[in-house]
C-alpha cells in the first residue's frame, strides 16, 4: 500500500520460516525496515495449513491490516 504522498510503500512478507511481518520502504527501495511482526494470522485465511506453502496466488493483505496513509487535504 502506498502512502498518500507516494514516497513510501507498506508491504507484508512471509519468509521461508512462515513468519509474517510488515515492512516499509521508500519508493526507490531504500530504507527498508520492519514495522511489525511476527504476526498471527487465522490459519484458514492462507490455506489449509495456514502456511505460504499451502497457498498459491494473490493474498489481499488489506483484509488483515489497516494503514492510515495520510491525508491529501480532504
Amino acid at each position: 500500500m502506498w502512502s498518500a504522498d507516494g514516497q513510501h510503500v507498506l508491504f507484508c512478507r512471509i519468509d521461508s520460516a512462515d513468519q509474517k511481518t510488515i515492512w516499509a520502504m521508500r519508493e526507490d527501495g531504500s530504507d527498508q525496515r520492519q514495522i511489525a511482526g511476527p504476526l498471527y494470522t487465522d490459519p484458514g485465511f492462507l490455506g489449509d495449513e495456514g502456511t505460504w506453502f499451502g497457498f498459491y496466488g494473490y493474498i489481499d493483505w488489506r483484509e488483515m491490516l489497516d494503514w492510515y496513509s495520510g491525508s491529501n487535504g480532504h
